[in-house]
């Protein structure tokens, strides 16, 4: 249901850049690191235009990304205004006839609704695609059409401690490679004390929105379509990732995982079992994974870092990978879109792209950026580009009722990983209440 709106642009300010971007560049935070000077760009003739509308809807450093947009908005000429809104603003400013030209999304779960609605440009056209890591692409991506420029990428790993691996007879240096043999390390990995008391667990699936659409996704389902427009949330494959995830909580007793791994603790703890050497494996986020995030709660912990294995059912050219991240759009009813676009090429170099990674504390989107001199990346950089080059990226793709919905997906996965509930009649309550009222509010 679109929010109401008190006027035709419900802003939280506006404010024009020409006569600023000098002083933005000087006054804003120095960059995470030092990019080499690009070559000057030819200014085109912008004479007459209006000033580009930029509408930045992301959480974190909003102000140094509208610096960096300044910055190259004046190298081109272009007069810009920013603005700063709500992700929950946008579906109403892309259905207006004078909506933004260009707009910075903190996140590519929406792009898929969007475009479907036929709210965005095409940009397959217009920007290069080849300058990106291919995962990236494809979160972009709605057939043959390109929709958005990735700014940023956001995506989970898997964790294993090869001490444990060794222990227990596995190869330490041989991550599983399908969700049923990572079930089957995990048995293995997992022991029990002379009194029946839980000492290790060998892997734990974690009830959170962003695991739970991974291990949908590793299954090769999820509760919305990959064109945003109808809600599956009955999907035979989502029931078959829920039960996946059950059984890690009662084949070796609940109450004996729960008193080992207690809900609270997160991988920022130095008290999570991963780190504790009770846990074998664990879904971490990328930046979870260097070297010196994890040695900062066991400096003595030998661990490995894979890609989160998909089941084996989805056959073996099947990689997929769930991929957030920061994204730019250019509305289709933008008012420049001609200057949106060579916008667009301005901030895709690989420079530009590094900086917009460390503003918005995300891995950069192409190789280039990465190999940027100066890039202050780790020891997995090389693992992290080979992963989003080779696999098949997806998103968890949101819609207006995604709030609600993914808030009675929380609930049946408490209910089908804390109590054992049957899921399928669960997700057929949700889908008979959800999907007629997409179908009533969709374009």
């Amino acid at each position: 249901m679109r929010v109401p709106k008190p006027c035709r642009y419900p802003l939280t300010g506006t404010l024009l850049v020409v006569s600023l971007a000098i002083c933005l560049a000087a006054c804003a935070p120095a960059a995470a690191t030092e990019a080499p000077a690009e070559p000057a760009q030819p200014a085109p003739d912008t004479t007459g235009q209006s000033p580009l509308q930029v509408w930045i809807a992301v959480n974190k450093n909003p102000t140094e990304i509208q610096s960096a947009l300044a910055r190259r908005g004046q190298e081109f000429g272009l007069e810009l205004e920013f603005t700063f809104t709500n992700t929950e603003l946008i579906a109403d400013a892309l259905q207006d006839p004078h909506a933004p030209d260009l707009v910075v999304l903190g996140s590519n779960a929406p792009i898929a609704y969007y475009a479907s609605s036929g709210w965005l440009t095409d940009l397959s056209s217009e920007i290069d695609q080849g300058a990106f890591l291919p995962a990236l692409v494809d979160t972009c991506s709605q057939g043959e059409k390109w929709f958005c420029i990735p700014w940023g990428a956001d995506f989970q790993v898997l964790l294993w401690n090869k001490d444990l691996f060794a222990a227990a007879a596995l190869d330490p240096e041989t991550p599983p490679t399908t969700l049923e043999q990572l079930t089957d390390f995990a048995d293995r990995l997992t022991r029990f004390g002379p009194q029946g008391r839980l000492e290790q667990l060998g892997f734990l699936p974690i009830l959170s929105p962003s695991q739970t659409s991974l291990i949908a996704h590793m299954f090769g389902g999820y509760w919305v379509s990959q064109d945003g427009l109808e809600i599956t949330a009955d999907d035979p494959l989502l029931k078959e990732a829920l039960l996946w995830e059950q059984q890690f909580y009662f084949k070796y007793s609940y109450e004996n995982v729960v008193s080992l791994f207690p809900y609270a603790i997160s991988l920022d703890s130095d008290e999570h079992p991963f780190y504790t050497g009770e846990l074998a494996m664990v879904i971490a986020d990328w930046n979870q994974a260097s070297l010196e995030y994890v040695a900062a709660r066991n400096p003595a912990l030998n661990f490995g870092v894979a890609p989160v294995p998909p089941s084996s059912s989805l056959g073996a050219n099947r990689n997929p990978l769930l991929v957030d991240g920061a994204v730019l759009v250019v509305p289709l009813h933008a008012q420049n879109p001609e200057q949106a676009v060579l916008l667009l090429k301005g901030v895709s170099t690989p420079e530009a792209l590094l900086e917009a990674a460390a503003n918005l504390e995300q891995f950069p989107t192409s190789q280039a950026a990465v190999e940027t001199p100066g890039f202050q990346g780790d020891e997995n950089n090389s693992f992290y580009v080979e992963l989003l080059t080779t696999s098949e990226g997806v998103t968890a793709t949101t819609t207006p009722l995604s709030p609600g919905l993914e808030s009675a997906l929380l609930q049946i996965g408490e209910l089908v990983l804390y109590q054992g509930a049957d899921p399928g009649p669960l997700l057929a309550q949700v889908q008979s209440e959800f999907a007629p009222r997409l179908e009533q509010i969709r374009p």
